[in-house]
This record gives C-alpha cells, structure tokens and sequence, in this order.
C-alpha cells in the first residue's frame, strides 16, 4: 500500500476521520438545540413582520412555524450524520478484519 492510500488527500487516516466525526455529532445537538430556541425570537421579531403580520396571532403562528421546519431539520441533519458516523464504523471494521 502506497502513503496514499493509508492517508487521504486532507491528511487524516480513517480513525481520525471517525474520532472527528464522532465528537461532532456528540457537541451537534447541543448546537442546534441553541440555534433552534435562538431562532424562536428572532423569527417572532423580524422574520414574522415580514410577512406582514401585524396580528399577534399571526406573528406567533409563523414563528411556530418557522420553528417546527427548523426543528425537522436539525432532525434530518442528526439523521445523516449519524448514518455517517455508522457507515464510516463499518467501512473501518471492514478494513481491520
């Protein structure tokens, strides 16, 4: 086996490669969990009048909104990246057995 094969283009071997990716979907909830209530107020502030809701109850309808979408895609990203994070384990396992 040639340096390159052993080592990718960006310098990391594949343990590297596992062990980065691991610890990020290990802080990854904690960051979108902050960036989903973060979005809470700024959608209800400026988002919301945008759509020209002046009614409180509109305004709190399309955060709600805004919010739900939000939510369903930090689920979908966690998703992916776990299904990642578990393809790369076997892609590993089968390189050591």
């Amino acid at each position: 086996m040639s340096r390159d094969e052993i080592m990718p283009e960006d310098g990391m071997s594949k343990e590297e490669q596992y062990a980065s990716l691991q610890n990020l979907v290990m802080m990854l909830p904690y960051i979108l969990g902050f960036g989903w209530f973060a979005m809470i107020p700024l959608s209800y502030y400026l988002i919301a009048p945008g759509f020209g809701a002046d009614d409180p109850f509109i305004r709190i309808g399309v955060t709600i909104g805004i919010a739900v979408v939000n939510l369903i895609g930090d689920i979908v990203l966690m998703t992916i990246m776990r299904g990642n994070l578990n393809r790369l384990a076997l892609e590993l396992e089968s390189q050591v057995a």
